[in-house]
This record gives C-alpha cells, sequence and structure tokens, in this order.
C-alpha cells in the first residue's frame, strides 16, 4: 500500500475508534480517490478497524488492482448494496457507518434491508473530509502544479480580450490552452463576465460580446492529477473609473488583510472578518455577500469554509481561497482570489498572478 494512503487510513481508523464505530461505508466519490487512490467512479470502500475493501464491478476490478495496491478487491455480481451487506457480515461488523450526504435514501433502507439485525446503521458527516481539510506535502504539489498551468493560462487569455469578442470564447480558448499544458480539463465551468454582468458571482459564460471599457471577471481553475486550483482576477479595458477604483483598492486592501490573519490558531471566522470589516468600512458591507473562501482540493468547494459563523480553527497544511468580492447591480463586480496555504509561520500564497492596477489595465 502506498504510504500517503496508508496514513490516511490509519488517521481514519483513529476517528472510527474515536466515535465507536467497527466500520466506516465510503461512498462519495472524493474520499473513495483520497483514501485509495481510485480514479474511476461506481465503487465503494468498507474500511474496518483491520481491512480496507474495496467494492466495484466488472469495468473496474482491473483497474482497482492496478491503483489500490493493499486493498482487498470484491466484484459485486449483483447489487452494490447487496455486495456490502455480504462484505459486512463477513468481517463481523456491528455497528456500521455510512457517509449520510452521499446515501441516498433508497439506498438507505435497501441497505438496512440487506443487513438485517444486528447490524446497526449509524449515520456519519465529515469523517473523510476532516482529514481532507489538511492537505500532505504530496496534495500541495498537486495543487501547485494546478496553479502554474493556470497562471500560465491567464496571462495567454489575456490577448484575447479585446472588443466584440464573446465570453464563451475566452472560457473555451482558456479550456484548450490548460489541456495543451497537462492539465485534464478546467475545475469547474469557466466564469467569464463582461461589463455589468461582473455583478453575478456565479456568470455563465455566454454570448455577451465584450464592449470598450469594459471591466472583465474571470473566475477559473484547473484540474490535474484529480486535484484543482480556483482563481478569480478583474481586468479594465484601456482606464478604470475614478468608483470602480476604489472599489478596486478597496477588495485588494480587504484580501491583503485576511491573508494577514492567517496562521495556526486562529479561526476561520476571525479571517473572514478581516476582510469583511474592511469592506464594511468603506460603505460597501451589503455588496458583499458570500463567504470568503473555501477549501480546495479534489473537489472545488470543500473544508475549510472561510466564513463569517466559521468557528473552525486553522490548522498547518489547510488549504483554502481567500476571495473578497463587491457587486453592484447594472454596474459590475469585483472579486480578487489566491489560494494560500496554512504554514507553521502563517501563511502562504500559492498563486501570484499579477493583480495591482497597473497590471490589470487592458489595451494601455
Amino acid at each position: 500500500m502506498k504510504k500517503n494512503i496508508a496514513r490516511r487510513l490509519a488517521r481514519l481508523r483513529t476517528q472510527l475508534r474515536r466515535n465507536r464505530l467497527d466500520a466506516l461505508l465510503v461512498s462519495n466519490e472524493a474520499n473513495v480517490r483520497y483514501l485509495s487512490g481510485f480514479t474511476g467512479d461506481s465503487s465503494a470502500l468498507l474500511i474496518t478497524t483491520q481491512h480496507a475493501l474495496f467494492i466495484t464491478d466488472f469495468r473496474y476490478v482491473e483497474q482497482a488492482q492496478l491503483e489500490c495496491p493493499g486493498y482487498r478487491i470484491l466484484r459485486r455480481p449483483r447489487s452494490m448494496v447487496a455486495e456490502i451487506a455480504r462484505a459486512a457480515r463477513r468481517a463481523g461488523i456491528a455497528t456500521l457507518g455510512v457517509e449520510a450526504q452521499c446515501l441516498t435514501l433508497d439506498s438507505a433502507q435497501a441497505l438496512r434491508e440487506e443487513l438485517a439485525q444486528p447490524i446497526r446503521i449509524v449515520h456519519t458527516a465529515g469523517l473523510v473530509e476532516t482529514l481532507r481539510a489538511v492537505k500532505d506535502p504530496q496534495e500541495v504539489a498537486a495543487i501547485n502544479a494546478c496553479i502554474d498551468i493556470a497562471q500560465r493560462c491567464i496571462q495567454h487569455a489575456r490577448r484575447f480580450l479585446v472588443p466584440g469578442i464573446q465570453e464563451r470564447d475566452v472560457a473555451a480558448e482558456m479550456e484548450y490552452f490548460v489541456r495543451q499544458h497537462g492539465a485534464d480539463g478546467m475545475a469547474f465551468p469557466t466564469i467569464v463576465a463582461f461589463g455589468p454582468r461582473g455583478s453575478l458571482p456565479h456568470a455563465r459564460a455566454g454570448e455577451h460580446r465584450m464592449k470598450p471599457k469594459d471591466p472583465v471577471l474571470i473566475d477559473w481553475g484547473v484540474r490535474k492529477d484529480g486535484y484543482v486550483c480556483d482563481l478569480t482576477r478583474v481586468f479594465f479595458h484601456l482606464k478604470i473609473s475614478p468608483r470602480f477604483e476604489r472599489i478596486y483598492r478597496t477588495a485588494l486592501d480587504a484580501q491583503r488583510r485576511a491573508i494577514r490573519r492567517i496562521r495556526p490558531g486562529v479561526t476561520a471566522g476571525a479571517v473572514d472578518a478581516a476582510a469583511r470589516n474592511t469592506i464594511a468600512r468603506a460603505g460597501w458591507g451589503p455588496k458583499f455577500g458570500h463567504s470568503l473562501g473555501h477549501g480546495i482540493g479534489l473537489e472545488v468547494h470543500e473544508a475549510p469554509t472561510i466564513g463569517h459563523a466559521a468557528d473552525r480553527v486553522l490548522k498547518r497544511g489547510m488549504l483554502f481561497t481567500v476571495e473578497p468580492g463587491i457587486y453592484l447591480p447594472g454596474l459590475g463586480g469585483v472579486r480578487i482570489e489566491d489560494d494560500v496555504l496554512v504554514t507553521n509561520q502563517g501563511v502562504k500564497v500559492l498563486s501570484n498572478s499579477p493583480k495591482r492596477l497597473k497590471d490589470i489595465i487592458l489595451g494601455g
């Protein structure tokens, strides 16, 4: 078994003992990959305090054998639920944890019927996700590789930000670039928002054409080897208006203040407050309505959440976005997003795509 996978399983088994569980059924696809290294789908893990079982169908048996050394591979000849129940009975499990957020009501009921007594099902939440919130060196390296491609991509995309181009054409060019440079694709549908559409935090790139002097908001990420990054930059064509300059400087100041607050032992809520209070003092508090950031890793949104009500204490190895935003309907919006890593010394900003005012003017 690979050393990093073995360490993750050891940490999970500690969680099982703390929660008085004999085993955990892992069905979330990202969690399956995290604990086994498997890159396919339609599979599940049954992790006991002694054994690691991989349950899949004919299509993935050979792949699992190659990717998941140390696991016992079980090919299910019938339904997944029936095979899980059979494996649980053979393992002598009395208390089985399940990922409540991933198991449908139908599957949960079917599992209860297949297991019957005396096996007891216990709904769990976040056992694996809590482990995933702290990244190991291999994960940090994987995310850094995504960031490297993403930052080269945005420099390439700047060449296409000229009046008349459509949002979706910029997004398509970006995806083509990252695939050419070793990525598996974009981490999520790229947001390209021209002019007033920048006030839509999750605008979809569409047929809208760039106009002269339009602000341009681009939120993009890269997926490579299962991991992702997530970045946002705003550009201005030819010049920036005095109002947008004030907004941009406020968002940038908010991000810098939040980043300076990050270190082990600080709560996520305190980091959020550093940015939120800066924007509120400038008079735009109600225009910043989302959390300051979110974890990234195997998924675009994972633990920890960096929000105003988040009481999670930051730990070394946590990796997340810092993305304050100010959105003015009918005018546009500004969001500045970078990916950061909590270190023993405080924080390391992993992304360094230019964001000074002089660096974000197009066509100058």
